[in-house]
């Protein structure tokens, strides 16, 4: 009864984790936002590793030197403030807070948005972990884990109804 129990809470908080998660990821798309996890240093102390930063789509036009953008650079994506923006050559010059120097030229195609000042600190470990593994197998496994608790209960309960 106390495992049964213990299951259910586990279930519902497993659930409960997933559909913050979801919130977090998909209603900021809704808006046009897309989320980053900081996997370095180079923005401290304005964005902390392992933190989660929000990039909206913006006009290259409405950039301004002192804005943080993020920019995709290779199969990544950096996030770094605007040192000053070339409109002639369609680039900006970009740098790390806490970086000596700056970025090499930032052409306008490969800004993904601007990215806001605010951050949602620690969860972007869990998008840099599921990264580095299989995300899909860890979801798959925790549904399955998920789905086969709350058949179990479903059973328990049909039981409890039919010796009544």
């Amino acid at each position: 009864m106390i495992f049964k129990r213990l299951c259910s809470v586990v279930v519902a908080a497993l659930m409960l984790f997933l559909i913050v998660l979801a919130g977090i990821f998909a209603v900021p798309g809704i808006f046009g936002t897309h989320v980053y996890a900081v996997a370095s240093g180079s923005m401290e102390p304005e964005y902390k590793v392992g933190s989660l930063v929000f990039a909206k789509r913006a006009d290259v036009e409405s950039i301004r030197p002192g804005d943080c953008i993020t920019y995709s650079f290779g199969n990544s994506t950096v996030t770094h403030r605007v040192v000053t923006v070339d409109h002639e050559q369609k680039n900006c010059i970009t740098k790390g807070d806490a970086n000596e120097q700056e970025d090499p030229p930032v052409n306008f195609d490969r800004i993904i948005g601007v990215t806001d000042s605010f951050s949602l600190p620690v969860l972007g470990y869990l998008v840099i972990w599921l990264n580095e593994t299989n995300a899909e197998m860890f979801f798959g496994c925790l549904i399955l884990i998920m789905l086969l608790i709350t058949a179990t209960d479903v059973l328990a309960l049909l039981k409890r109804r039919r010796r009544r």
